[in-house]
């Protein structure tokens, strides 16, 4: 397969004109099969909030529901991405995401509580 045949795949995957950026990067951060793949969306989705870029407030649900993921990597950013957009909703998560399994999730949580 060409070059220009994976771009228009991805166009056709990625079509930002029809499905909004919003919606396609909710779309891979609930859907997306790939851990790497859900933590880069929710980077991108916090970026472009804080840039004014997205509606922070209609991402913000979907980063809560990313601190159980199963993949440590998308736990940690979502971390990391609720206490960049919404400091009060991260304060109410913070005790549990102290205890996380995973030692690198539990110490960016522990660096962004000041503990």
């Amino acid at each position: 397969m060409g070059r220009d045949q994976r771009i228009q795949l991805l166009n056709k995957r990625f079509d930002t004109q029809t499905q909004g950026l919003d919606n396609q990067l909710r779309d891979l951060i609930r859907n997306s099969d790939h851990a790497w793949t859900r933590a880069c969306a929710i980077y991108a989705a916090v970026k472009l909030a804080a840039a004014a870029q997205l509606e922070g407030d209609q991402i913000t649900p979907i980063i809560e529901n990313a601190l159980v993921d199963p993949a440590p990597v998308v736990r940690e950013t979502a971390g990391w991405g609720l206490h960049t957009l919404a400091p009060e909703r991260f304060d109410h998560y913070a005790d549990s995401l102290l205890r996380d399994e995973d030692p690198h999730c539990a110490n960016l949580v522990a660096r962004l509580v000041g503990t």
